[in-house]
């Protein structure tokens, strides 16, 4: 083959995997998302047996979320945060 080909061949793997990356970090960031507004949503999984109710036991169902998913991942949970944030504010809007 020519080097032509084959530089453009080089280029062109080298794009797809980056648009590969970023959508797998896209789906990354949205999992992220769902689990927190899952916690959100249902805070008796994350606390049990709680005393705390009301918007106490939602903030810390979101806290145990982020802190689970942060020794899983392998992240701060600054960084859960940040990416849980950025799907949310890119999820499509609902019309109400």
């Amino acid at each position: 083959m020519p080097a032509e080909v084959l530089a453009e061949f080089d280029l062109v793997e080298a794009e797809f995997y980056q648009r590969a990356e970023f959508a797998d970090a896209a789906r990354k960031f949205a999992a992220i998302d769902a689990a927190l507004s899952g916690a959100r949503s249902n805070p008796e999984v994350y606390l049990g047996f709680s005393p705390l109710t009301g918007r106490d036991a939602i903030e810390m169902a979101e806290r145990a979320a982020v802190a689970d998913l942060g020794v899983r991942m392998q992240l701060s949970e600054n960084t859960v945060r940040a990416y849980g944030h950025s799907s949310a504010l890119t999820r499509p809007r609902q019309r109400m």
